[in-house]
């Protein structure tokens, strides 16, 4: 029975740098989970939204009733606003992750040698910022 090779303090911190540098050009993974996470905490707080108004109809006199249905809309407000912005967000990052993966897989474009008509690339051009 053989032994596992064993590992040098070098070869262990070559393999921790690889492991970095992956982890550096991979965080767009980690970024989307965490969006996605973020959006689905998010939509459970209507859950809490419906509790609290539950809540606010047994222990509040019904005279009251107008105080706790204004918390309960101001909430229903922010978190509807809320999880507008993180759907938003998140639209807005994987499109932009996109142009990242696409500029990393032709990143000799230019707009220039496109085949659009010399008309819309000169309208092209005069629109987006001068590099």
């Amino acid at each position: 029975m053989s032994l596992p090779p064993e590992t040098t303090p070098v070869e262990e911190k070559k393999k921790n740098i690889k492991w970095l540098q992956r982890l550096k050009e991979e965080s767009w993974e980690a970024e989307l989970l965490v969006s996605a996470i973020a959006i689905f905490g998010t939509f459970q707080l209507f859950g809490l939204i419906e509790w609290a108004t539950n809540k606010y109809i047994d222990l509040l006199p019904v005279e009251q009733y107008i105080y706790g249905y204004m918390i309960v809309f101001l909430g229903l407000l922010a978190i509807s606003i809320l999880v507008s912005m993180f759907v938003i967000h998140f639209v807005l990052r994987a499109y932009w992750i996109g142009l990242v993966g696409l500029n990393s897989v032709f990143p000799d474009y230019s707009i220039e040698d496109s085949v659009y008509s010399k008309i819309y690339t000169e309208k092209i051009l005069s629109i987006l910022p001068k590099q």
